[in-house]
């Protein structure tokens, strides 16, 4: 393999971060170091015959770079998966429920247009971060990129698109009629959430930006960006919605607002969603960023939960919910986990679970929210 140079080792510092990799497309992230990058991933998990799921969003570089993982996934002698556009939630539950050794997003996430990335998930959707992994893929590059072994011929197409929205499709299941609106801000977050909902057509949605542009022509991939939130807002006061929900560019986080259009801390969301968790499971153990305050805590102990703290990565907070057996996971970001979705963040299951709270509750979700917040100064 070829060594690398002082100029080498730098294009891969601006792109190794400690969430994952991510850096300006065709400048920072180009295919030669995404080849590169994909057979050091591969080769780190499993020597030469493993087999990876790989997906992508609706960057306009993404099907391209998704290309480029499966190139240099198959020059390690491994076995690669396309599932096509999708979220990163759908790619996490296909690589953990189909036993894969690992799986790659090709996503920018909430970054502007112009950024992508890699999301690097080992067995059972276990994020690589800079401090578990990454670091291993890392040492292993090698530019520029060299193919020194036959690759293999054969790739595998899959449409995971039916089952996994049946597998979400059954939470919702018992729902009472409500109306809400949904914003995917031009992102994949609308591709599940529809085949998902048209099955009950007496959850009455006003749909935002469904259709998938790289461009985010719209707003911000970032649904907690300055002004993110504002035409999601007039949607849910001129309609007379429940509440609002916006996803951000790969639909693992999500930021809600009340039925008056005004944003919901993500954490008084994910206590919301963990007390109804814990009306089927009382006792249950729920995980919880600190950074969420201490209101959902109470919360939590008070329906019955263990609250634990836990760190506020991905990889922190998946990893302690196999080890503590949690129910779910919390974070102030907008992520939420679910142990039944294999522990991983999900703002599709959210919005279901969200629907499901307020289908059934004589309050609306400016009353349940404040409820929690006086549990915290209580």
């Amino acid at each position: 393999m070829a060594t690398r140079d002082g100029h080498a080792e730098r294009s891969l510092e601006v792109l190794f971060h400690a969430d994952g990799i991510h850096g300006v497309s065709g400048e920072e992230l180009d295919c030669g170091r995404v080849m590169a990058i994909a057979r050091a991933f591969g080769d780190s998990l499993n020597e030469g015959d493993g087999r990876f799921v790989v997906g992508h969003d609706a960057r306009i570089s993404s099907a391209s770079l998704a290309e480029a993982v499966s190139l240099g996934l198959r020059s390690g002698g491994h076995h690669v998966t396309h599932i096509g556009l999708c979220t990163t939630p759908m790619v996490g539950w296909v690589g953990a429920e189909g036993g894969y050794d690992g799986s790659v997003m090709i996503t920018g996430g909430h970054r502007p247009p112009e950024y992508n990335g890699l999301k690097l998930c080992g067995r059972d959707a276990l994020p690589l971060t800079a401090r578990d992994g990454l670091p291993q893929v890392r040492s292993r590059v090698r530019l520029p990129f060299a193919f020194d072994r036959s690759c293999t011929p054969v790739i595998e197409h899959r449409r995971p698109l039916d089952d996994y929205s049946c597998v979400v499709r059954r939470f919702l299941r018992g729902a009472g009629p409500l109306k809400l609106a949904i914003d995917a801000g031009n992102g994949v977050g609308g591709i599940d959430t529809r085949r998902v909902f048209d099955h009950f057509p007496h959850l009455w949605r006003h749909e935002i930006d469904f259709e998938p542009d790289g461009r985010f022509p719209h707003r911000s991939p970032d649904p907690f960006a300055s002004g993110a939130l504002e035409r999601l807002s007039e949607c849910v006061v001129k309609h007379g919605c429940a509440f609002g929900l916006a996803f951000d560019g790969d639909a693992d986080r999500a930021a809600v607002v009340d039925e008056r259009g005004q944003p919901v801390a993500p954490g008084v969301i994910g206590a919301l969603v963990a007390l109804r968790l814990l009306g089927r499971k009382p006792g249950a153990t729920v995980l919880y960023d600190p950074g969420c305050g201490p209101a959902v805590a109470d919360a939590i102990e008070g329906g019955g939960g263990s609250a634990l703290a836990c760190g506020s990565d991905r990889s922190s907070i998946q990893a302690a919910m196999r080890e503590r057996k949690a129910l779910f996971a919390l974070d102030a970001s907008g992520r939420c986990y679910y142990s039944d979705l294999h522990g991983t963040d999900n703002a599709l299951r959210t919005l279901v679970e969200l629907v499901q709270v307020l289908s059934g509750a004589a309050q609306t979700l400016s009353e349940l929210a404040g409820i929690i917040d006086q549990g915290s100064a209580a």
